[in-house]
């Protein structure tokens, strides 16, 4: 009981915690029910740290942390679908090729009307994520509605390592790479790789596409930055003391002129949001579609004894340049609508495809 071994420590020391020792000793033992402990001292943690106001730091339960954990070792599952939502409708904006989603014909512009049963009316872009998501080989049931007709489909959830984690598309001489997240750390190797097979076909203008990129592991951008940059600063962190330092490229770029455009929107965020900073900072693209998310904080990770963990945040960064982002978000240097019909059509795809004179 690591949650509960973690409290009991604060409860004993007495140091600026003696009115919640005498709470939790008085329920424990005088409350007129049974109590369970376990879910006593979950409850004083997550109540710890809602006080913080700080949305970033939470307590994450075992399964949970385990899910975590796994997604940074590339073995997170899913169906390969990402989501947005227009106008109050779940709308699929993503399919990851070679996903069971992508296998089964579900196209951009989906409407998600329920998932196990479940109706996804009210409920945020995350928590229809965390419905698609699950154990490797379990299946998830899906009712979507496409030009007004009803459709129910099952789908394996499978490993990300199986579907194409970066899509590349080619269209005329200008590549499309899409990065739908950094949480898994194979990423930027993933990334070297198909950015030098486009290189070397060649081209003449390429497109990153972090829409709906909602992060992950700043290392993950910082070395994906770091083959587009020539050596220079990718992003400025201050912890708690206002320390500021700089984080480098690390590793020698793959180009550092061949024109690009990062195409971004409101669910591109944190991680994501580092690397198109860096690149519009360093004057090194064109940044385009809708202004970001605006997450500036940058977390730590504390395994706690039962499996279960701490996730708080313990600096923020700024873009090379110095500018805050948080809450505003990057405002783009070309801004393009956000699609309310026709999804199927990626109107922002062709115009950064345009821009770069493909």
């Amino acid at each position: 009981m690591g949650v509960g071994a973690t409290i009991g420590v604060g409860f004993s020391n007495g140091s600026g915690l003696a009115q919640l020792q005498k709470v939790h000793y008085t329920i424990r033992n005088f409350y007129i029910d049974p109590v369970d402990e376990d879910k006593l001292e979950t409850g004083a943690i997550t109540g710890y740290l809602a006080s913080l106001n700080d949305p970033y730091t939470r307590y994450v339960d075992a399964p949970t942390f385990a899910a975590m954990q796994n997604r940074v070792l590339g073995e997170s599952t899913g169906v390969g679908l990402y989501v947005m939502l227009v106008n109050g409708a779940v709308l699929v904006a993503r399919v990851i090729p070679h996903s069971s989603a992508a296998k089964a014909g579900m196209m951009v512009g989906d409407q998600i009307m329920g998932i196990n049963r479940t109706t996804v009316k009210g409920l945020s872009v995350g928590q229809v994520h965390t419905l698609l998501k699950g154990s490797a080989g379990s299946v998830v049931t899906i009712e979507y509605a496409r030009k007004g007709r009803l459709s129910t489909l099952q789908l394996d959830r499978m490993p990300m390592t199986q579907m194409a984690t970066i899509g590349v598309t080619r269209v005329g001489t200008i590549g499309v790479m899409s990065i739908p997240t950094f949480e898994s750390s194979g990423v930027p190797d993933e990334f070297k790789k198909k950015l030098q097979a486009l290189l070397d076909t060649p081209i003449t203008g390429l497109v990153i596409d972090v829409r709906f990129n909602g992060g992950g592991l700043l290392s993950g951008a910082i070395k994906v930055a770091s083959l587009l940059l020539p050596d220079t600063c990718v992003v400025k962190i201050t912890d708690r003391y206002g320390v500021t330092k700089e984080e480098w490229t690390v590793q020698k770029p793959l180009t550092t002129q061949l024109p690009l455009v990062v195409l971004v929107n409101s669910q591109t965020a944190s991680a994501a949001e580092v690397f198109a900073a860096a690149i519009q900072d360093h004057q090194r693209g064109t940044i385009m579609g809708q202004h970001t998310y605006g997450k500036t904080a940058i977390q730590k990770v504390l395994p706690l004894g039962d499996g279960s963990g701490l996730i708080y945040t313990n600096a923020r960064y700024r873009s090379p340049k110095g500018r805050d982002i948080s809450k505003q978000g990057i405002k783009v240097d070309r801004m393009i609508p956000i699609p309310t019909k026709d999804l199927g059509k990626d109107t922002g795809l062709q115009m950064a495809i345009s821009w770069l004179g493909g």
